[in-house]
């Protein structure tokens, strides 16, 4: 799982649709992942598949990616109980 902010890193996320393709780059590899699920979750939510799932470090050899960010995108006030989730799976 990576989390970004909405108006910063993660703002093109808003014009993600499914089947679109993800890539992801390190120091040593690049790899591919194509968007299967595009959510609207509460906070609450997310914290409960955080911990479930929760590690601090990417492995781009992982068959699937989250990503995920705060939403509405174009909301002025701070802390929103929404996220944008967005799931895709290598290929």
């Amino acid at each position: 799982m990576i989390i970004g902010h909405r108006d910063t890193q993660f703002n093109s996320l808003k014009r993600l649709k499914k089947g679109d393709l993800i890539e992801v780059k390190t120091r040593h590899k690049r790899k591919q992942f194509k968007v299967t699920t595009l959510r609207i979750a509460l906070n609450l939510q997310l914290n409960y598949i955080q911990s479930k799932n929760y590690n601090d470090t990417f492995d781009v050899e992982q068959s699937s990616l989250t990503l995920v960010t705060c939403y509405p995108f174009d909301s002025v006030l701070p802390n929103p109980i929404h996220r944008f989730m967005v799931r895709a799976t290598a290929t």
